[in-house]
């Protein structure tokens, strides 16, 4: 049993060693939908939260207009998952007081108000996108949207 957990903390430090040396070039190429919405999940699943900034930027770029007009529903609930799983490892007091802030009046909101990361915000464009393209919703796409909106509390 010990070797198993040595195992998997080894190769767990070693996925983390390789997302932070090959993360930041996700920054710095021309990346499709497709390798956005992918590189989102593939950071959330992997647990990579050493960098998040990485994660945001990508967050911003595939919920731009001209990312969304050439996405699709999977690409877009795959994404929105990604930042409902990114959202557990926030500051959880934190997220949990700047969610419910959001429905409060705008005067006692500002005293408490500290940013959301910006996939938060993000996550609202990714809703209206597959809103507005609900047709081509399949049931995954619809629960991988519903965990995701609980989660972030939407």
């Amino acid at each position: 049993f010990a070797l198993n957990i040595s195992g998997e903390s080894f190769l767990h430090e070693r996925q983390i060693d390789l997302f932070h040396q090959l993360a930041p070039l996700l920054l710095f190429s021309p990346l499709s939908p497709t390798d956005t919405s992918c590189a989102m999940w593939a950071m959330a699943k992997a647990q990579y939260v050493i960098d998040k900034g990485i994660f945001d930027q990508l967050a911003m770029s595939l919920a731009s207009e001209a990312m969304l007009k050439r996405s699709n529903t999977r690409l877009v609930s795959q994404a929105l998952w990604s930042c409902g799983k990114m959202v557990e490892f926030e500051d959880a007091k934190i997220i949990a007081r700047n969610l419910d802030d959001r429905g409060e009046d705008a005067g006692n909101a500002s005293e408490n108000a500290i940013n959301l990361p910006p996939y938060v915000k993000c996550a609202d464009e990714y809703i209206r996108f597959l809103i507005t393209n609900q047709a081509q919703l399949t049931p995954k796409h619809v629960c991988q949207a519903i965990w995701a909106i609980g989660r972030l509390r939407l």
